[in-house]
This record gives structure tokens, sequence and C-alpha cells, in this order.
């Protein structure tokens, strides 16, 4: 965890030099340094975040611990960029290197995380996703996408229907209403065919807030939790 970034500059005729140094909360230090030639001076310099983010993304690591929004689409950028990296460099799929997607999210818009969780199941190279946390709602449907899916011990995912609001028209709120009874089932089927949940047990706890811990594995939700850190990024 960061708990505290220092950044220095040096500037000499050549151009600056950006030092970042960061602080984690084990005492542990990492430095890093950037050259900006002079006439690069009046452009805008990344803050330690920014880099740590381009390091995580760069390793094929991607965090989301934040409500579901269209932004998450990005990662959809990033999922075809990696799969075609992978094949025109030719690599066979049980050598590429996986994409680790870390949850931990109180849910948010469905329609992009069922965006995600699509293209994470048809995506060639491995999408191993963990559970840090809090899935719930919108984070259950991207948790479930993953090839391999792990979670820490004690870690909770929510299961519950949605929450809508609509106005205007008659005609147009019950043509909404249609379309999202038929994405509640749509979702209803995915989770099912995904995990050990029969049709019975999601109709019994759909309609409250299904918090599930401890079962998790038994359910077929995840398929291992985690012991050591190293499971989270061997």
């Amino acid at each position: 965890m960061l708990i505290k970034a220092q950044k220095f500059f040096y500037e000499n005729t050549k151009g600056i030099k950006i030092m970042s140094k960061i602080i984690r909360k084990n005492g542990a230090e990492e430095l890093f340094e950037v050259f900006l030639p002079k006439e690069a001076k009046q452009q805008i310099i990344p803050t330690v975040e920014e880099v740590l983010n381009w390091q995580e993304t760069n390793d094929r690591r991607l965090v989301i611990n934040e409500i579901v929004t269209e932004e998450l689409l990005f990662y959809n950028q990033l999922i075809i960029q990696w799969n075609k990296e992978d094949y025109d460099n030719n690599i066979s799929i049980e050598n590429r290197k996986p994409i680790r997607i870390y949850l931990n999210t109180y849910g948010g818009n469905v329609d992009p995380a069922m965006s995600l969780s699509n293209l994470i199941q048809i995506s060639k190279t491995p999408v191993y996703i963990y559970n840090l946390g809090v899935c719930a709602s919108a984070g259950v449907l991207i948790f479930l996408s993953g090839h391999k899916r792990f979670a820490l011990k004690g870690s909770k995912f929510l299961i519950h229907e949605g929450e809508i609001g609509l106005s205007g028209q008659s005609t147009k709120v019950m043509e909404n209403l249609e379309a999202i009874k038929q994405q509640d089932k749509e979702i209803e089927n995915y989770i099912i065919s995904k995990t050990n949940i029969d049709k019975k047990l999601y109709n019994k706890n759909k309609k409250k807030e299904w918090w599930i811990s401890t079962e998790s594995k038994e359910l077929g939700i995840v398929d291992a939790i985690i012991e050591d850190i190293e499971e989270t990024f061997k």
C-alpha cells in the first residue's frame, strides 16, 4: 500500500530530471527517474499514481477498486490489444502471460460490467480475477467471467436485483421495463451457468441482499481461496 509519495525536480541546460520516491506501508522505498528534454519542459508531468498505474498496466495487471462506470470500457481495449499481441507473436494459449484483474468494488453500472465480462469470456489470453475484499452487484458479473477465480479469505460477494427508476411516456416505460426484465433473466442464466447455484436457490435469494462469503467456494463462485500472497501474481 502506498502511504507517501515525494517528487523531486533537477533542472540543467539539457532538461529536467524528475525523481519520484515512493514509500510503502512496509517501509520499502522505490525510486522512479524520468528525464524530460528541455523542449518538453511545458508538457504535463505524470503523477506518481499515474506512473504506478502505467507499471501495472504494462504488466497486464488491472485494478477495479471503485464504482463500475463506462470508464471501465477502456479495459476492453487493453484486453483486445494483449490478445492481438499474443496472436501476432504466435504465442500459444498455454504459454501466454495471463491478464490479472484485481477487484474491490460495490458494483455500479450493469452494461459496462457485462460488456467487460463478455469480452473476458472470449479472450484467448487467460484472464485471472481476484476478489480482494468485496465484489458486489455488477462486480460479481465481472468476477464470474474470469478463466480462473480467486478470493482472499473473508472476501464477500453480493448478488441482488438491480435498482431502476423509469419515467416518461407509458409506452416507453413499458418497453424499457420489458428490456430490464430480459436483462435480469440473462443475468440469472449467466450466474447459474458460472456457479453451482441452481435456479431454485437463485430465485429464493435474489429479492434480498444475498451476501456470500465462507460458502463462496462451495457454491462454485470461487475456484480457490488465496492462502499465500504469491498466489496473487504468480
